[in-house]
Parts: C-alpha cells; structure tokens; sequence
C-alpha cells in the first residue's frame, strides 16, 4: 500500500537505472553509485533526460 514516505535506494549498485538524475547538466546519470562532490549540481531527472550537443 502506498504510505507516501520517501523513496530509498532500490538496488544501489546501478543496474536498475532508478537513481538517475541531472549532475553538473550531464543527465541519466546513476547517482546510486556517483560520488557526490563538494560543488556538484543535482537535479531531478524527468523521464529520460536530455543530451545538449556541446560541438
């Protein structure tokens, strides 16, 4: 049943793709397993995500 508490890692070691998010504008990125950095950005990913052409 749905009790609306927070989520918790599901698998923890990147198989499943449910961590992903945006860290420093690169998206799909699986956070279960990326070290967090004194300055990165994170944000919450939407469905897919994004990859903006840097060329």
């Amino acid at each position: 049943p749905k009790r609306h508490d927070p989520r918790g890692i599901f698998c923890g070691m990147g198989v499943c793709h449910d961590c992903r998010m945006i860290v420093n504008g690169h998206p799909n990125t699986r956070t279960c397993i990326t070290l967090a950095e004194p300055g990165c950005r994170v944000q919450r990913q939407e469905g897919l995500g994004f990859e903006e052409e840097t060329r």
